[in-house]
């Protein structure tokens, strides 16, 4: 099954009140998911007694025992139960207890509906970790519906905070929105709270005025204005970004993985106007690139039109030798990162 259509079926389930019996809901977009999970709770409870049907456990309050008990036990006055296993790792479960609970979810009672939830931290994690959890999940979408809820994409998201704007009785283009869904991170959970600022300015239209002023701005703003600094000749500038980033204690590695992500899809957009291809999301498609990345696609167009294939290999080639004295050299990180940007804005000239 694809990862859309995991979410789909859910979406149905929840419409039609014919539900799985174990779901598990993980991925980026915390808001989604809690969402989810509480339509979850209140069609399949619809209005219970919730000490007798609502059980939930997590890695600290987990046991096996009560938690079959929970399984096996008719719910109070009929209806439905829903238990909720938040964040569980399987591999810190003793095997025999692992063995156990994977069987008893393999033959869940008609009135039983088990959620696995996963917060969108549990696959942030070092590579070794990652690929261990996430052959637990692949273990769990076998006894049910597995539903990746990832970062929705940006038409979804424009039409998501229109709405938001025009319940607060805000005005607001689509292009302030569009400027907004570039300027902040795009998980719903923090564009709410961005949200929620804006339509408390007394501005009765939200611009970009009161976007730069009153949000946040995310790491990959700063890693755009950064790189477009550089290819703009504009070292001073570069070095005010990068300052910014040394404050907020970005690792260095994180920057240049950030810097060269930037000028890689700014070679994808010089390649794809010399062979007459102008359309954003044409290019989104073509090269595979995160659609939540599509605005500053959008802002490449015109930026790299005039600039030189060569100057942008070049500055991909520096940040694959970078990489390998960050993680080598001794001398300060920071400085070295520094110099590359210095040497490529010379470049560019």
């Amino acid at each position: 099954m694809r990862k859309e259509d995991g979410l789909e079926k859910l979406k149905a389930d929840l419409k039609s009140g014919a539900f799985e019996r174990l779901y598990t809901l993980y991925g980026d977009e915390d808001y989604l998911k809690r969402f989810y999970l509480s339509e979850l709770k209140t069609k399949l409870l619809d209005g219970g007694d919730e000490e007798f049907c609502y059980f939930q456990y997590d890695m600290q309050t987990f046991d096996l025992v009560s938690l079959c008990d929970n399984l096996e036990s008719y719910p109070f006055c009929g209806g439905n139960k829903l238990i909720v296993l938040e964040n569980l790792e399987l591999s810190k479960i003793p095997e025999g207890d692992k063995r156990q609970l994977i069987s008893r979810l393999g033959e869940l009672a008609e009135f039983v509906t088990v959620v696995f939830y996963y917060d969108s931290i549990f696959l942030q994690v070092e590579y070794a970790v990652k690929l261990r959890r996430q052959g637990e999940l692949r273990e769990l979408s076998k006894l049910g519906l597995a539903v990746d809820v990832s970062i929705r994409g940006q038409g979804e998201l424009s039409r998501w905070a229109a709405r938001h704007f025009k319940a607060a009785k805000k005005k607001i283009s689509p292009a302030a929105i569009q400027f907004l869904l570039s300027y902040t991170d795009n998980s719903m959970t923090n564009l709410k709270t961005e949200i929620d600022k804006l339509v408390c300015c007394p501005a009765e239209e939200i611009t970009e005025r009161e976007i730069t002023e009153l949000c946040s701005k995310s790491f990959e703003a700063d890693i755009f204005d950064l790189t477009a600094a550089v290819a703009d000749r504009k070292f001073p500038r570069a070095l005010e970004v990068m300052g910014g980033l040394k404050e907020q204690k970005t690792e260095p590695l994180e920057v240049l993985y950030g810097i060269s992500a930037v000028f890689t899809e700014m070679l994808y957009v010089k390649t794809a106007l010399e062979a007459g291809v102008f359309d954003a999301a044409k290019i989104v498609s073509d090269f595979k690139i995160k659609s939540s990345r599509k605005f500053l696609i959008t802002r490449y167009l015109s930026k790299v039109r005039g600039e030189q294939e060569s100057f942008l290999k070049e500055a991909l080639r520096r940040c694959l030798a970078l990489d390998g004295a960050l993680k080598s050299s001794r001398n300060d990180r920071w400085f070295l990162l520094e110099q590359m940007l210095c040497e490529l804005s010379a470049l560019s000239d």
